[in-house]
């Protein structure tokens, strides 16, 4: 199954899971541009740091996809991030505490590229390889909340200039997409 021109992941927060009902806190989707579309459904915890995530699992949307990811599955030759132990089908997102955090002294330059920073940030390992996610929450306005954001594919290798976002207005709606940009 093949998508639009963007990468995208989206995902929404189930108002209705607890610990009782067991449901998963949040569900959505990710792919990359022209990519498989992929479905997820995670559930919350708390870290041994006391870090906020949440991990679950995904699978392709389409049938066909979803067959042919059962049967290739990937061989573990491809790297994932360090300290990131996933199987194939797995996801974790994580809350990105450092984005709410003021450093002592911070200059109003450092605190406008702080804030531009995804709320919350994760990986997911599909049969063909691993994905890399970025979220910002959106504004509801009193409604269950949602994370919207993009999907690249992992690389190991370190990018050339840093990850910031851009944010844009279209429609009415704020839209925040990912860039590379040189630091300033």
């Amino acid at each position: 199954m093949t998508n639009d021109a963007k990468s995208r992941f989206a995902a929404f927060i189930n108002p209705k899971a607890n610990a009782e009902n067991r449901l998963p806190h949040v569900s959505g989707r990710f792919a990359l541009p022209g990519g498989i579309a992929y479905s997820f459904s995670a559930w919350a915890g708390r870290s041994a740091k006391d870090t906020l995530y949440m991990k679950g699992t995904h699978a392709p949307l389409d049938l066909s996809e979803a067959l042919k990811a059962q049967i290739n599955t990937d061989t573990g030759t491809s790297s994932g991030p360090p300290e990131i132990d996933l199987k194939q089908g797995e996801i974790v997102l994580f809350e990105n505490r450092a984005k709410h955090g003021a450093a002592e002294g911070e200059s109003e330059a450092d605190k406008k590229k702080r804030l531009k920073r995804p709320d919350w940030y994760g990986y997911a390992r599909t049969a063909d390889g691993w994905y890399q996610l970025a979220g910002w929450a959106q504004d509801t306005q009193g409604k269950p909340g949602f994370i919207a954001g993009t999907a690249a594919r992992y690389s190991p290798e370190p990018a050339a200039e840093p990850l910031n976002a851009e944010h844009t207005r279209s429609k009415g709606r704020r839209e925040r997409r990912l860039r590379l940009a040189p630091e300033a």
